[in-house]
């Protein structure tokens, strides 16, 4: 047997070094890379409009209720003694009650609120619904989504705190009226992000003495309780009544009796005479 020459195992060896070379070429430019770093979800907040001339015209109009507003508040106050109004949370030694704080708040809020001037609301109310009852980490995108099984969505807007903490509602306008009412009627027992979702019609622009659950609420406390501090009042003031004497001996009057007293005695009447 012939043994090998010297080209031949040097010509071995340089295809051996070269195989092993693009070897660990391969391993160094196929190795598995890091996995890129995590980018939580930024929620947007909106960007204010200050230089459009809608806000413009907006500012101006509220300049001139203001100073419409003190210009008869100066009136009245010249022409009698200031008093103390519903909105002024009440005054006393000791500190605000919770309840008293939170009812001038609402109040405030109240007087605030009006969806027809409010420059941040652009959408057609008929078309628009109102998302409640959402997870507090559902970002717009998400109730993008989650609108879209019901037609074409072409607004979201998700409302936020100043702090941009989501308050757990929005609005959604549809391309149609029909899209709108379709997702009123079979949004009920859908889930986002494990919550059930109620969707109803926007009747903040529709019903024009339409208010928030918490509004009208505080409404209702603030008109009851007048109402109640009246009512005791008049029953206070008109609890004994004396009328004139019924006969001429007699010179100090007779109080008159309470009104059940009185239906009292009526039936009575009745009764004696069947």
């Amino acid at each position: 047997m012939q043994a090998p020459s010297e080209d031949d195992v040097a010509r071995k060896e340089a295809l051996k070094r070269r195989v092993e070379e693009h070897m660990l070429w391969k391993m160094t430019f196929f190795q598995s890379r890091p996995p890129p770093p995590f980018i939580p979800k930024c929620r947007r907040r909106p960007e204010p409009i200050a230089n459009a001339p809608v806000h413009s015209f907006y500012k101006r109009a509220l300049e001139i209720v203001s100073a419409e507003k003190e210009h008869v508040s100066s009136s009245c106050s010249s022409a009698s003694p200031p008093t103390m109004t519903k909105t002024d949370p009440p005054e006393g030694d000791g500190a605000k009650s919770k309840q008293d704080v939170w009812k001038h708040k609402m109040m405030l809020e109240m007087e605030r609120r009006n969806p027809y001037t409010d420059i941040n609301i652009r959408t057609d109310p008929r078309s628009t619904v109102v998302v409640s009852s959402l997870h507090p980490k559902s970002l717009e995108e998400d109730i993008r989504l989650f609108g879209e099984q019901f037609g074409r969505v072409v607004s979201v807007r998700l409302i936020c705190d100043h702090n941009g903490k989501s308050r757990r509602y929005g609005f959604v306008q549809f391309g149609l009226e029909a899209e709108a009412r379709k997702a009123v009627a079979h949004s009920r027992k859908r889930r986002l992000h494990g919550h059930a979702v109620v969707m109803e019609m926007e009747r903040g622009r529709l019903d024009r003495d339409f208010l928030p659950k918490r509004l009208a609420e505080a409404k209702r406390q603030i008109e009851g309780s007048s109402s109640l501090c009246s009512d005791k009042r008049q029953r206070m003031e008109g609890s004994v009544k004396c009328p004139p004497a019924v006969a001429a001996g007699r010179s100090s009057p007779i109080p008159v009796s309470d009104t059940r007293d009185e239906v009292d005695a009526f039936l009575d009447d009745i009764m004696n005479l069947t």
